[in-house]
């Protein structure tokens, strides 16, 4: 997420990543929910998601359509800021924010662009990527087939 915000002409502000990471998490959130896979419930593999305490009475309501913008976490970067940030910089995948160096919010290094890179075509084909990802101002719609979400 971090390198898809970096690819774009966005203020590289905490404000503008949040405004871009949270929407994009919450609808992960919100399809991890409804996916039946079991690496996505409390008894899974991986325990819940992030935010699954607010994301997953929202998702058992049955709704066709989600918004990304619904409230589901208190942090305002979300997951990243919570846990995911320390976790990535211990990788090496991202060099943490450093203003007074010139770096005003975390980014990618180049092994975290590789990375990113990776997952980038590894999800290119979902709908969500395809049809959402570039904007967060949509309802977003989760088909179901085959057991698990497009």
């Amino acid at each position: 997420m971090l390198d898809e915000f970096w690819n774009r002409e966005l203020p590289r502000t905490r404000k503008a990543l949040s405004d871009f990471y949270l929407p994009r998490e919450c609808i992960f959130s919100i399809g991890a929910q409804l996916c039946d896979r079991p690496e996505h419930t409390s008894s899974g593999a991986y325990g819940q998601v992030i935010g699954s305490q607010t994301t997953g009475p929202l998702a058992g309501r049955g709704l066709t359509e989600y918004d990304p913008h619904f409230t589901y976490i208190g942090n305002d970067l979300g997951g990243y800021g919570y846990y995911y940030a320390a976790a990535i910089a211990g990788m090496g995948l991202i060099a943490p924010a450093l203003p007074a160096a010139g770096l005003p919010v975390d980014a990618p290094t180049p092994e975290g662009k590789l990375v990113a890179e990776a997952f980038r075509q590894a999800v290119s084909d979902t709908t969500y990527y395809r049809e959402y990802f570039d904007d967060d101002t949509r309802m977003v719609r989760f088909p179901r087939f085959a057991g698990h979400l497009a």
